[in-house]
Order: structure tokens, then C-alpha cells, then sequence
């Protein structure tokens, strides 16, 4: 829900560009800052004050979904079609909290803003697939040099550490901040899955600043004989970061010495079309693309009214399936979202894309996943645009505000492929 303070701050008037950016003030927040941001950051945003406009934008991020950038991290399985893979590619867009608060922060040149943000990761447990990155922050720490010692204070995650150390050769004070380091580092008590991924690439970073792989072994030492995840690809960054510390230190360490004090469960990452409903409707969908071979079938039989026939006939499918006892609603609309898409890589120009468009629009448009995953749902509106070319007819067609309003944005700041 959102805040008075928040609230009252979007109910401020707006001078210029009032249609299309009143309208996307009662979007989900991601949506909202989406546009402005990318207005903003084209010098587009043609409002009498675009200060106060990106300031209410930096409120607001505090509403939207997810604190820090959720990404894989090294060690942890990465399957497109998943929902750790979709959790992933949503990450791209940079409408996390921390992510939004950056990046208004740098439109803005303000030091002030900048030094208001808590680049901190929440923790994390077993249960988690993905991990937090932080490294927009530290990656853009250098605009704001006078802010650098208080950033370095608030290092509290195995996460921050690493893209801090290697900004370390961008400021002036390294050597001030190179020696606190030393010292923060050691006293950083993370969850497994808050510091496995990272082992290896700390270290990596750490061996540039030799007073740092002290440190970083005091660190990893406290971490790896604590407890601990199932999660097979994390011991290899585990032995990956053994063998480059042997290199750089004369007290070698041997994975066989440690000892955890106990181990909890992975969860199964599950992976898209692995149910029987799912595994039909790809079968499906493969039998219309391919008709058997290895290749695309050729267009001219991609237009035969036997082809046509089977496509509405999976059309028809698609739209009828909304439940599933083997699958959450998020997982169903993400597999219907996929297989709608590829759908624009098969289909003929014509009455029958343009249908399967149409179809498309209306799907995205009734959606209650535009509102509680918002990133994942731009990420089909984003494919959309870009894949159809019927998309901006049917769209205005629609009449469907979250997508007309993206159109409109991606016309004035088109959005990098």
C-alpha cells in the first residue's frame, strides 16, 4: 500500500506532458518509474520541474517489489524457463529499489540523494534461488567520490564487498578506504547462500590489494565452516576460490578441512513445460513450428489451410487454459506468455498474426501479474513491442492503459534492444 507521504507527492500536478505521465502515475510503481526514468535519462522528460518529478520517483521506489536487484549468482543453476530465470531477466530492467534510487540519483548529479541510499541486501536463506547484487551502486559510487567513506561504512554483505573493492582504483582516498576494508571484511556474517556465490569472486578482486587476502581468508574461513546449502555449483566456486588463494598465499587451504555445522535443503529449481498439460501444449507448439524435422517448416506450408487450422486450434487452447492444479498462476502465465510469443516467429504476416496479436494484448492486458510481478510482466510487454508487427495497431485497439502507455513511452524513448 502506498504511503500518505508517497500519495500525496503523486498527486501533484503536472505541467507538461501531463496525459501520458498522469496516466502512468496509476501504474504499479515499477511501470510508472520505468517511464520516467527512461524519459529522463533520453531528455525527454519535458516537465516544469523534473527535479521534484525524479525526487517523488525516488519515494516511491520504496513500494516496489524487490529491495536489490534479484540475479543468479555464480554457482546457483540459471534455466531460462524457470522462475528463477524470469525473476532473472526481470532484474535487467533496473526497477529494484536500489536500482530506481541510483539512477535518480545520477539523472539528478545529486550527491545528497545518492548519500540517502541503502545499498544493503536483505538476507537470504537456503530457500532462495537467486541472489542479491547491489553492484549498480558501486558501479556508479565514483559520480559521488565525497560519499565513498560513509558507502564503505555501510558494507554489511559478502554481495557489496566485492564491487567495492574493485571501484577501489576510481577513488582518491583508495588507500583509506583499501585499509578499512581490511578490517570490515572479516566482521561481515553472511547466510550461505548470502556468501557461497561470492567466494570466488572477491577473491578475485581482492588479490589486486594484497593487504585484502587476509581478509578475505579470515571471511571465508568463518563462512565455510558454518552452515551450509545443498547446492552442488557452489562448491565448485568454493574449490575455484581455494585454488586461486593457494596461488597468492605460502598457508594453502584444502576444502576437505573445513567442517559445517549442518546442511539444509536446496529447493528443486522447476523448470517451465515439465507438467503434463505444459509438456502437451509445447509438444504442440513444436509440431506447428517444426511439423517433424529440425527445422523451421517453410513458409509456403506455414500457410496452408491445414496449418491454419491446427494454429487456431492451439490458439484456441491457449486461451482456455487459466488453471492448472499442478501449476501456480504466476508459472501459467508465463508459460502461455512464451508460447504466445513464439508464436510471432511462426506465423505468416497476415489475419492470423495479427489474431494471435490481438490475443496477446487482451492476455497481457487482464493480467494480475502486471500488478504483483510487474518487471516480469513488462518483460512480454517489452517482447511485444518489439516482436509483432501488429503490436501498436492492436494495442491502441485495445485500449488497455498500462500498454498504450508503454507504446507512447517507447516512441519518445526507445528502449535498448
Amino acid at each position: 500500500m502506498r504511503s500518505l507521504l508517497a500519495s500525496s507527492l503523486l498527486a501533484l500536478p503536472l505541467l507538461a506532458q501531463p496525459d501520458l505521465l498522469d496516466r502512468a502515475a496509476t501504474l504499479p510503481p515499477e511501470l510508472y518509474a520505468d517511464v520516467v526514468l527512461r524519459l529522463a535519462e533520453a531528455g525527454k522528460l519535458n516537465v516544469e520541474e523534473p527535479a521534484e518529478l525524479l525526487e517523488r520517483i525516488f519515494l516511491l521506489a520504496n513500494q516496489v517489489k524487490y529491495p536489490v536487484r534479484p540475479s543468479t549468482g555464480p554457482g546457483l543453476p540459471l534455466w531460462t524457463d524457470s522462475i528463477t530465470g524470469v525473476t532473472h531477466a526481470a532484474g535487467d530492467h533496473q526497477l529494484d529499489r536500489l536500482s530506481i534510487q541510483v539512477r535518480v540519483a545520477v539523472a539528478l548529479k545529486s550527491a545528497k540523494l545518492f548519500r540517502e541510499i541503502d545499498p544493503t541486501p536483505p538476507p537470504q536463506t537456503c530457500n532462495d534461488l537467486f541472489v542479491y547484487r547491489p553492484d549498480i551502486y558501486y558501479e556508479n559510487l565514483w559520480r559521488f567520490p565525497d560519499t565513498a567513506p560513509d558507502a564503505f561504512r555501510r558494507i554489511r554483505r559478502s554481495s557489496q564487498a566485492a564491487p567495492a573493492i574493485s571501484l577501489l582504483g576510481r577513488l582518491p582516498n583508495a588507500d583509506e578506504l583499501t585499509v578499512f576494508l581490511a578490517g570490515a571484511i572479516p566482521e561481515i556474517h553472511d547466510s550461505w547462500r548470502s556468501f557461497a556465490p561470492f567466494s570466488f569472486t572477491m577473491l578475485t578482486e581482492a588479490r589486486s590489494h594484497p593487504s585484502l587476502v587476509p581478509a578475505w581468508r579470515t571471511w571465508f574461513t568463518n563462512h565455510i565452516n558454518g552452515h551450509r546449502c545443498s547446492s552442488p555449483g557452489e562448491v565448485h566456486e568454493l574449490r575455484m576460490a581455494i585454488e586461486l588463494y593457494n596461488t597468492l598465499s605460502d598457508t594453502p587451504m584444502d576444502l576437505k578441512d573445513f567442517k559445517s555445522s549442518g546442511t539444509d535443503e536446496t529447493p528443486e529449481q522447476r523448470v517451465f513445460f515439465s507438467v503434463p498439460v505444459s509438456t502437451r501444449i509445447l509438444a504442440d507448439y513444436r509440431a506447428l513450428r517444426f511439423g517433424g524435422a529440425k527445422e523451421t517448416l517453410p513458409e509456403a506450408e506455414r500457410r496452408k489451410p491445414e496449418w491454419e487450422a491446427r494454429l487456431r486450434d492451439f490458439l484456441k487452447d491457449l486461451s482456455e487454459w487459466k488453471h492448472d492444479d499442478q501449476l501456480t498462476s504466476r508459472e501459467i502465465f508465463h508459460h502461455r506468455a512464451i508460447m504466445e510469443q513464439g508464436l510471432f516467429d511462426i506465423i505468416p504476416p497476415g489475419p492470423l498474426l495479427r489474431k494471435a496479436t490481438t490475443e496477446h494484448v487482451s492476455f497481457l492486458a487482464l493480467s494480475p501479474i502486471r500488478t504483483d510481478y510487474a518487471t516480469e510482466w513488462l518483460t512480454y510487454a517489452k517482447r511485444l513491442l518489439q516482436n509483432s508487427p501488429y503490436a501498436a495497431e492492436e494495442i491502441r485497439r485495445s485500449g488497455d492503459l498500462a500498454l498504450n502507455v508503454l507504446l507512447e513511452t517507447e516512441a519518445l524513448a526507445p528502449r535498448r534492444r
